[in-house]
């Protein structure tokens, strides 16, 4: 059996437990706590970043060599396309969620609302709350285009895109901080992904002391 770690709300967990999902594939999961730098953690994993996803005797590091992994070693669904521009695609479209919108949103938001609180590292920082608010708008009006000519984020089918983005979004729709209503488009894609099998795991998903906005587990919202 695959065994994941992971943390409750760490996007990039989420995303690979989504997928795991999708693929039918049976795991289990540990929670890390990753911001601890446990000798033990980082003796897994240098970086002291999650997931790590042992499978058998092999371990891989980090979402997107997971990505790599699991389509390689479980093809027979795949979440990254069959062409090589479909699978070009939803490359760029990972790399767009594990990068560009995590360094400009949730390193502002989910480090500072949540991570902080969860370590006791210090308070969180109003202007970086601020600035990751003010990012996630054009973010948001990013997705709501390219859902405009998509039924999902890649195009016609459910991918890896789609995971990594969802993943991020709900971690922020745990915080209370999308304004759905504004984005219509993406409200009803967000709203297929939580109607998902795969989804229902995360959606249980609480940090004490830290309860969910109160739409967060509603399917129609």
């Amino acid at each position: 059996m695959i065994h994941l770690l992971s943390y409750p709300l760490c996007p990039f967990s989420r995303a690979i437990r989504i997928a795991l999902a999708e693929k039918y594939l049976d795991y289990d999961v540990s929670d890390i706590r990753f911001w601890e730098r446990e000798y033990e953690f980082l003796t897994i994993n240098p970086s002291g970043c999650l997931p790590v996803l042992f499978d058998e005797k092999l371990k891989v590091c980090e979402a997107y060599p997971i990505v790599e992994y699991l389509d390689e070693a479980y093809p027979k669904i795949s979440l990254v396309g069959g062409l090589a521009e479909e699978k070009a695609k939803v490359r760029r479209l990972i790399n767009w969620f594990c990068n560009k919108f995590f360094n400009e949103v949730m390193q502002y938001l989910y480090i500072e609302k949540v991570i902080k609180r969860v370590s006791q590292k210090g308070c969180p920082d109003t202007n970086l709350i601020r600035a990751g608010k003010k990012n996630l708008e054009y973010h948001m009006q990013y997705l709501e285009y390219v859902l405009t000519q998509h039924n999902w984020l890649a195009g016609s089918y459910f991918s890896w895109a789609d995971c990594f983005a969802a993943s991020q979004l709900s971690v922020l729709d745990y915080m209370g901080d999308v304004k759905w209503d504004s984005y219509p488009e993406t409200k009803s894609w967000y709203s297929k992904i939580k109607s998902r099998p795969s989804f229902g795991t995360l959606l249980q998903d609480t940090l004490p002391g830290m309860m969910p906005s109160i739409h967060y587990a509603n399917l129609d919202f």
